[in-house]
């Protein structure tokens, strides 16, 4: 997996490619366990990213508690069919501010 990162008019970006696994969660610890300031949003591009699992859902509620409580909000835009049903499987899509694809 690779992970993008792009900071616009405080707004962090980070793209995903590849599978968001066991294997890969660790390298997104780098960018979301201690928010930069003036960040208001960090948004999750999921356009690349062909898999997700339970690590990685992990690591979309820890960016979200991690952002919220820096002040900053957080969404997914871009979620493919496969990552958008295990999202909606597992009740991410009430809880979370996602965008499909």
């Amino acid at each position: 997996m690779t992970i993008e990162k792009s900071l616009e008019n405080g707004v962090l970006t980070l793209s995903f490619d590849g599978w968001l696994d066991t294997a890969t969660a660790p390298e997104v610890d780098a960018y979301i366990n201690e928010p930069e300031e003036g960040i208001d949003l960090l948004v999750f591009d999921f356009d690349k990213l062909e898999y997700i699992s339970s690590a990685g859902l992990r690591k979309i509620a820890t960016a979200s508690k991690n952002f919220k409580a820096a002040g900053a909000d957080f969404k997914i835009i871009n979620a493919g069919t496969t990552v958008m049903s295990v999202l909606k499987m597992t009740g991410f899509t009430k809880k979370y501010s996602i965008e499909a694809k």
